[in-house]
């Protein structure tokens, strides 16, 4: 059985000997554009893509575990590209991805507009697939009704905590949330305590 990591697969690597020292096979990658892989460009629905590619491959999965932008392209593509994989783990996770573009065009100095036009080339790159509006996370996440564990840092200025709290409260039956404090939005993946509850909640049996 497998695990698949989203992102740069050295940035989860602590997520990597836990796991197999359990008698579980990781698999991790580097995303479209990202780490090692080709490119300097991608999107949700390259990512999300990239992500049922490998679960065809080396599935069935037994977990998965994504962060940051990962995390929400994990289920992206468990939502609309059929991913199945009994349990997941999402670090500091996004609960919508047109509040991401505007994050994110916010951080840069990048006008509304530019950004919102942005969208709307993407939705034309990939018509039939892409709807912007339709991307809640969270709403996602919720009707998966897959057992997951939310792993969010108080402290993180890049996906704030309340996407975390979002994620959790419409989908609070399914979801556990594990918070941190000072680690903020990348120190978080190498905190030995969040890789533990992590790797636990993914190899515990199943009710």
């Amino acid at each position: 059985m497998s695990c698949l990591g989203g992102g740069r697969g050295g940035q989860l690597g602590a997520f990597v000997a836990p796991p197999i020292a359990r008698g579980y096979r990781v698999i991790a990658f580097d995303a479209p554009a990202h780490g090692a892989s080709t490119g300097n460009r991608t999107d949700m629905v390259e990512y999300a893509s990239t992500v049922q590619a490998i679960a065809n491959q080396f599935g069935p999965l037994w977990g998965i575990l994504g962060h940051s932008f990962g995390a929400g392209n994990v289920v992206y593509a468990s939502h609309d590209f059929g991913v199945q994989a009994p349990k997941m783990v999402l670090i500091g996770c996004f609960s919508n991805a047109v509040w991401v573009t505007e994050a994110f065009g916010t951080l840069l100095g990048i006008p509304a507009g530019v950004v919102a036009r942005m969208r709307a080339l993407l939705e034309a790159e990939h018509p039939g697939k892409l709807y912007w509006e339709k991307l809640s996370i969270s709403g996602m996440l919720a009707s998966l009704n897959r057992p997951t564990l939310l792993i969010h840092d108080e402290d993180d200025q890049e996906i704030p905590y309340w996407n975390a709290e979002l994620l959790h409260k419409e989908s609070p039956s399914k979801t556990e949330l594990y918070s941190t404090r000072g680690f903020g939005h990348r120190r978080i993946v190498r905190n030995d305590a969040v890789v533990e509850r992590a790797v636990a909640f993914l190899t515990a049996a199943s009710a």
